[in-house]
């Protein structure tokens, strides 16, 4: 019976494991991951005849680390100074992003309103910026013709920050529009120092581009 209870302990502790990747709360995450900790401990004290203290010492450090990581992440909106607008943006268009991750993105971007009727981008030309609609619409045109249309929380000259290519359509505004932007050299830079970064905003960019690909479907 005590072999079975240990033996319970030991699934438990990796079936925490598990279910801790399915988290996209970084806090539930390592909660998790703590939990699957304890459990791993009490089940490699008892599981042989002397308690396994090398695996034990390694799941006591991996409980030290994540519950660091949880008390910064309580600590990092004291750490982090953001005004109101750059919360909402964060808050609206970023919250995989930690604080820490956003800061270091907006301060590298660059807050504009563009004129209705003005083209943000034309066909074949270079494209130097990334933008994301903070408010307004643009239209995406082919040979002057509207082929569809983008609002808040699309990327502009996502394509082109991708692959390196030109401008592939023309965008005109459609009304008044507010757009943060990012020089397209200094962003890649940003992301490949720093690749939990550099795989999120992807992530978040590939997000953007599967729902225009399923509008246009």
């Amino acid at each position: 019976m005590y072999d079975i209870q240990i033996l319970i302990i030991g699934h438990l502790s990796f079936a925490a494991a598990a279910f801790s990747f399915l988290m996209k709360d970084i806090v539930s995450l390592r909660l998790i991951a703590i939990i699957s900790s304890i459990l791993g401990i009490v089940y490699n004290f008892f599981v042989a005849d002397e308690p396994l203290w090398l695996v034990i010492s390694w799941l006591g450090i991996f409980i030290i680390i994540n519950s660091f990581q949880i008390i910064h992440v309580f600590l990092e909106p004291r750490m982090i100074k953001l005004s109101g607008k750059e919360l909402n943006i964060r808050n609206n268009f970023f919250q995989e992003l930690s604080l820490t991750q956003f800061n270091k993105i907006i301060k590298l971007s660059n807050m504009q309103t563009v004129a209705k009727n003005s083209y943000i981008l034309k066909k074949n030309q270079p494209v130097l910026e990334l933008r994301l609609i903070l408010s307004g619409e643009v239209s995406i045109e082919e040979k002057g013709r509207a082929i569809s249309s983008l609002k808040a929380g699309a990327f502009i000259g996502e394509v082109s920050f991708m692959s390196g290519s030109r401008a592939t359509a023309d965008v005109r505004t459609l009304e008044e529009t507010s757009v943060i932007s990012w020089n397209q050299s200094n962003l890649r830079r940003l992301l490949i120092a720093n690749p939990s970064l550099h795989l999120l905003f992807n992530q978040i960019i590939n997000s953007d581009l599967a729902k225009k690909l399923s509008f246009k479907a």
